[in-house]
């Protein structure tokens, strides 16, 4: 089987398979290891970055800053934290007085302290409400929140995307292609199709049980003259389908009464000789003449 005899629900059901496998290894990474190396930066340093205002060419300090969602991790240690991640880019002031574009990451506990104080505002203080805090003192500051990793959108971008890709844009590629002349014509489907000798739908009931088929008065009025039809074809090559009136009714013959006397001997074979006839024989008897003993050779 080459892949032009492959049906579209075959490539529905691969583009399943891949999207669950894409679904659960995706799920299975943290935020910090899908955003691959980066330089690790303190929250006190992020949050000087993001309150001093433009350059004078007009750029932010911080951008691209993208605040993940809130999940709960296992340490080292066996304890289990709630975290918020956080990534983005931010200018790096170099010794010749350029400033260079560098990634950075970094990850804040919930409920999260703000530099300066001692306790968080509440149990479920996230670092994203602490942002948005910043943005009434400092409008330019930009984030995006990072709902493509939450469970469902994982689910509906990976597999999705997947069923959609392998499902429904390949096989019409690999059509255009065979179309082409980029690949095997397609093998011409069998003429003789059995499914032609199926029953009708009007032969069934709506449960799929077979229906017997009522018979009309007009079913009656055509047998009835066909009958007719065929008795005057039949008068006129002078048989009759029905005996006449005046027909006498057969009677069964009588069984003759077989009589006789004693059987009576074959012609030409006498009283005596049938007499002096012996039956003599090992398995069956053998009629044989009869003669005297003194005449039977001794051994």
């Amino acid at each position: 089987m080459g892949i032009e005899d492959f049906k579209r629900w075959h490539w529905i059901a691969i583009g399943l398979f891949v999207g669950v496998v894409l679904t659960y290894t995706r799920l299975q990474l943290t935020p910090d290891e899908a955003a691959g190396a980066r330089a690790g930066k303190s929250v006190p340093e992020i949050v000087g970055l993001l309150m001093t205002p433009k350059t004078d060419k007009g750029y932010t300090l911080v951008y691209d800053l993208a605040i993940y969602p809130v999940q709960s991790v296992v340490d080292v240690q066996g304890v289990t934290r709630r975290t918020s991640f956080v990534s983005g880019m931010y200018w790096e002031k170099q010794p010749s007085g350029k400033a260079l574009p560098k990634p950075f990451q970094l990850t804040t506990e919930v409920p999260f302290k703000p530099p300066g104080t001692r306790t968080p505002p509440s149990e479920t203080y996230t670092f994203r409400q602490y942002v948005d805090e910043l943005r009434t003192k400092n409008p330019d500051i930009r984030y995006s929140y990072a709902w493509w990793t939450l469970p469902p959108a994982v689910a509906g971008l990976s597999g999705g995307g997947s069923l959609l890709l392998i499902g429904g844009v390949w096989p019409m590629v690999v059509n255009l292609m065979i179309g082409a002349g980029f690949g095997r014509p397609k093998k011409a489907a069998s003429e003789y199709d059995l499914d032609r000798f199926g029953k009708s739908a009007e032969d069934d009931d709506s449960l799929g049980r077979p229906t017997g088929k009522l018979v009309t008065q007009a079913d009656h009025d055509k047998l009835t003259a066909l009958q007719e039809s065929l008795e005057r074809n039949l008068a006129a090559s002078g048989v009759t389908e029905t005996p006449a009136a005046d027909t006498p009714v057969s009677r069964p013959a009588t069984v003759r009464k077989l009589e006789g006397g004693p059987l009576e001997l074959a012609a030409g074979v006498s009283a005596a000789e049938q007499a002096a006839r012996e039956f003599k024989g090992e398995f069956y008897p053998v009629a044989r003449p009869a003669g005297h003993k003194d005449d039977e050779p001794t051994p």
